[in-house]
């Protein structure tokens, strides 16, 4: 639990792309906040419709170095973040790319998180 006496700053930038052919912008966008993106994803649905291999080669083509973390499932477990932070950390990544549905947000916006903040994210959780 956090007392009364802790300060902190907390800077989480979100940019989220929606719609149609708007994933053409990946690369660019991401080049915005780094050099060498974390892209956090699921274990199926991006590989199987050809996602997954499109939104690396937008990465590479904005000058990304790609490290993938493909192992968010359905409701995560801060397991699951702790190890994509974990990651991140050890790849010296830079930014963090959540590529699907809400799961696969919740997860990036959590690894982003912990790879910046030291402690358990239960502390960060009111």
């Amino acid at each position: 639990m956090l007392n009364n006496e802790m300060n902190f700053n907390y800077h989480l930038p979100v940019n989220l792309l929606f719609g149609r052919g708007r994933a053409a912008e990946l690369g660019a966008e991401t080049a915005k906040y780094g050099k060498r993106a974390l892209l956090v994803t699921g274990k199926n649905s991006t590989k199987k419709t050809g996602l997954l291999d499109r939104a690396v080669n937008l990465l590479k083509a904005g000058k990304m170095e790609v490290i993938i973390f493909d192992q968010v499932e359905q409701n995560p477990l801060t397991t699951t973040a702790y190890a994509g932070a974990n990651l991140a950390k050890a790849e010296d990544c830079d930014v963090v790319v959540g590529l699907g549905g809400g799961s696969i947000m919740d997860a990036a916006k959590a690894i982003a998180f912990l790879a910046q903040n030291d402690g358990d994210i239960s502390d960060y959780i009111l």
